[in-house]
Parts: C-alpha cells; structure tokens; sequence
C-alpha cells in the first residue's frame, strides 16, 4: 500500500499522551498497550497481536492489523472510538469496540474477530467474510460495504450509502428473490425485511425500513429510500480442506491411516492426503501426514 517500512517496535509500553512516531512497524503482544489520547503520526503500521489500543486514538495513512488483542474497547461515541483516515484495516481476531470509524478512503477487511459497531463514511468501504459485527455497519453516503460471510446483526444504510450482499439465495419478506448466477440485483423495495444464506452458509436478517433509529429502539436498521441495497448469487464455497483428515470425518486421527494408505497404493488424489501440497499423494506426504497425527 504503502513504502514506509522503516523502523520495527516489538514491544511498547506508551503512557497516555506519548506519540507513536511516523513510519514504525509497532507490534503489540500481550501486556503491550497504545494508552487513551496516544498519538500515531503518519505512516505507522500497527499490529495488534495480543495488546490494546485506547479510546481516542487516530490512525492515518497507515495499516492497522487486528489478530488478537483489542482495539477502543468500551468506546461510545465518535468522539472517544478510533478514527481511520486513508488506512488499510485488517481484523482476523481479536475484539474491536465502540464505534469504529472509516473515514477517508480507509478499506476495511474482517475475516474474523468481533467488532461491535462501526461508521463507514465518505470514500471509504469494508469488506465481511467472516467474523461477527454485534451491532451493525453504518453506512453512510458514498459508503460502501460488502457482506459475503460472518454473523452480522444486520445494517443501517443511510441516504447515499451502498450495501452489497453475496450469498446462495435471499428473500424479501419471505418470499425468493428470482437471481441469476454472478448478476448483481439491485433492491428498490423498502419497508421490507431481507434475508438470505451469504457465502459462508451463515445467514443474514435486516429490514429495509426508510425510518430507523438508534440501537435498542424498536426499529434499528433499516435503508433510506436513496440507499443502494443489492444482491448478488453466487455459488457455495468449496469445502474446507482438512489436511490429514484423509476419511473424511471431520477429525484427523489415527483411523486416517487406513485411508491414506489405500490412497498411496492405488495412486489416487485426495486433496486431504496431499499434505505437502504437490498436488499428487506420494511416498513424499508421509512424514507431513506422520506429523499432523502426531500433533493430535
């Protein structure tokens, strides 16, 4: 995204007020803490690997990587969440809270992790295959988000804002939509509730009201009647590849021995027997294949 890899902190202790300085890679493992007000100047890359960052804290230009650990926790409002602004932001793990805000061209990537609510404004735009947002995206105009997976409570898309939905079927007030494969379909309807299976086969509920208001009232989400809403079918995710788990079952055990040696005599392909990833099953997969069973 950016050329700025200069310095690397892998250990920091900031008291509030300090200032993390422009162009560092700073890594927080447990224990490791960004403190409340701290300041993260131009270019930084933040990897969050087990410790926390406080309220009140402004990214810009940089990367921010959640994999464990938490971001704003306990944050309630815009002006004490974490600001983005022109960042790239990646959660796989991990618990971001409060109001989360993406401003500025900042994408946002969550393919796992928890995040409790988060502001999508102007130029901005997430991504959603995995992981649980527990409130919602807010998504407000020249916003954009992308749901194809992960448990998302539902969404509030305000006037000028776009939502994009994948998944194998979807349905307006209980009835099916009529899709074509791969072709976007765009959503006028409104007063309505949408639901569907998304691309991971987790599901998804939200209305489409043109009044909505805040979180605990009686109609939270919703989609302004300027709002863009659409669907789009796609086909199912292959499935997960087990490596080890050669019969199948679900668990890689010693009962996956018979299997992988029946794979190796007739010289057939099983990608779960395939363990160094050659793309055929050989004498060569047995000590990974010998490996795994040991780890177990």
């Amino acid at each position: 995204m950016r050329a700025f890899l200069i310095a690397v902190v892998t250990s920091l202790f900031l008291l509030s007020g300090s200032t993390v300085q422009a162009l560092q890679v700073v890594n927080l493992f447990p224990g490791d803490e960004i403190t409340d007000g701290t300041d993260i100047e131009t270019g930084a890359i933040v990897n969050v690997l087990g410790g926390s960052i406080g309220l009140g804290v402004d990214l810009s230009d940089g990367v921010l990587n959640v994999q464990s650990g938490s971001v704003a926790l306990g944050a309630g409002s815009i002006a004490t969440g974490f600001t983005n602004s022109n960042n790239m932001v990646q959660v796989s793990g991990g618990s971001v809270g409060g109001f989360f805000q993406l401003t500025n061209n900042t994408q946002l990537d969550v393919s796992g992790g928890q995040l409790e609510s988060f502001g999508v404004f102007t130029g901005s735009s997430a991504n959603i295959t995995g992981g649980v947002v527990t409130r919602f995206p807010d998504i407000f105009a020249s916003g954009v988000v992308n749901i194809s997976g992960g448990n998302v409570f539902s969404v509030r898309v305000f006037s000028g804002g776009e939502v994009n939905f994948f998944g194998t079927e979807f349905f307006l007030d209980s009835e099916p939509i009529d899709l074509t494969l791969n072709e976007e379909f765009v959503i006028t309807d409104r007063n309505v509730t949408l639901t569907g299976i998304l691309q991971d086969g987790s599901s998804i509920e939200t209305s489409l009201n043109t009044s909505f208001g805040g979180f605990f009232s009686s109609n939270p989400d919703g989609a302004a009647a300027t709002a863009r809403v659409t669907v789009t079918l796609v086909p199912d995710l292959p499935p997960l590849v087990v490596l080890g788990d050669v019969d199948m079952n679900g668990a890689v055990e010693f009962a996956d021995i018979p299997a992988f040696i029946a794979i190796l005599q007739a010289g057939t392909f099983t990608a779960e027997a395939d363990i160094n990833l050659d793309e055929q099953v050989t004498f060569a997969d047995i000590p990974g294949f010998i490996a795994i069973l040991s780890a177990q």
